[in-house]
C-alpha cells in the first residue's frame, strides 16, 4: 500500500506507474491523478508540443539565460569550454591565430556574401598553414555551412 500525495488516499501499489528513478520504484502520484494532471493545462505545458511552440521556446530561452548567469551556470560553461578545447586543440590554435591576426592588423573582416556586416570567421581547414585562411560569414550563413 502507498499513499498518493495528490489525492491523499491510500492505494494498492498496482495503482501507481513504475518509475525506476524512485526509491520504491513507483511514481509518486497514482495513475488516476497522473491522468487528470496530463489532461490539465499544466500537464500539457510539459508536453513536447509546448516546447516546440514560440511561447515554449521563449520560456526556455529566458530560463537558460537566467541559468547561465548563476555561479553554477558559469562553472558549467567554463568546464564545457575547457573540455571542448582539450578535445579540439587544433581549433583553439586556429581561432587564436585569427584573433591575433585581427589585433595586429594582418587580417581584416569582410561582409558576409549575403550582405550582413556582423560576421564571424569560418575555417575551411584546421591545418597549421591555413589557420588564417578564413571565410567571413554571418551567424545564419555560418550555421548553414556547419550543417553541411
Amino acid at each position: 500500500m502507498k499513499i498518493c500525495p495528490k489525492c491523499k488516499s491510500e492505494k494498492d501499489r498496482s495503482e501507481f506507474y513504475r518509475d525506476k528513478y524512485r526509491k520504491d520504484g513507483l511514481c509518486c502520484w497514482c495513475k488516476l491523478c497522473m491522468k487528470k494532471y496530463k489532461q490539465t493545462k499544466a500537464g500539457k505545458k510539459s508536453s513536447k508540443k509546448y516546447w516546440q511552440s514560440e511561447a515554449g521556446k521563449a520560456a526556455h530561452k529566458k530560463a537558460a539565460s537566467k541559468y547561465w548567469k548563476t555561479e553554477t551556470g558559469k562553472a558549467s560553461q567554463k568546464k564545457s569550454g575547457a573540455k571542448h578545447r582539450e578535445a579540439f586543440p587544433e581549433k583553439e590554435k586556429a581561432h587564436y591565430a585569427v584573433r591575433h591576426a585581427l589585433k595586429m592588423g594582418w587580417l581584416f573582416k569582410k561582409p558576409c556574401p549575403c550582405g550582413e556586416m556582423e560576421v564571424e570567421s569560418h575555417h575551411k581547414s584546421y591545418e597549421e598553414d591555413k589557420w588564417i585562411d578564413v571565410d567571413w560569414l554571418c551567424k545564419k550563413c555560418h550555421a548553414k555551412v556547419k550543417k553541411i
